[in-house]
């Protein structure tokens, strides 16, 4: 009897997660780790400076659904990281040089102008 329940609720999960069945569910987009940032960012400062920093510092910030990022690249790489981002994304770049606060979607485009600039360099 356990046997069958278990058999059971394993074809129950398997339908119920089939791709047929999400037709018009909108898939949302995978939010962004913190890792995922810090590693972009050091990638662009090793792109645009010449070597890569020793830490960039990444905070999450949660709010409901909304997330948002601060991300610090230290002071030496700071500029010319800002001016990169500035120059390839719509994202806005703090005047100051203080840290960078993203949504979502802003730290998206900085992961992957990260990724475009290293297949670029390495074509």
């Amino acid at each position: 009897m356990v046997t069958r329940l278990s058999n059971l609720c394993s074809l129950a999960r398997r339908l119920l997660y089939h791709p047929k069945h999400l037709k018009g569910y909108r898939m949302e987009q995978p939010a962004v780790s913190k890792a995922a940032l810090r590693s972009a960012l050091a990638r662009l400062a090793e792109a645009t400076c010449g070597t890569a920093p020793a830490s960039v510092r990444v905070a999450l910030m949660t709010a409901g659904q909304e997330r948002t990022y601060a991300a610090l690249v230290p002071f030496e790489y700071r500029a010319e990281v800002h001016h990169h981002i500035a120059e390839h994304t719509d994202v806005c770049v703090p005047a100051d040089g203080g840290a960078l606060i993203l949504t979502d979607d802003q730290a998206l485009k900085i992961i992957n102008l990260a990724y475009s600039w290293q297949q670029h360099v390495s074509a």
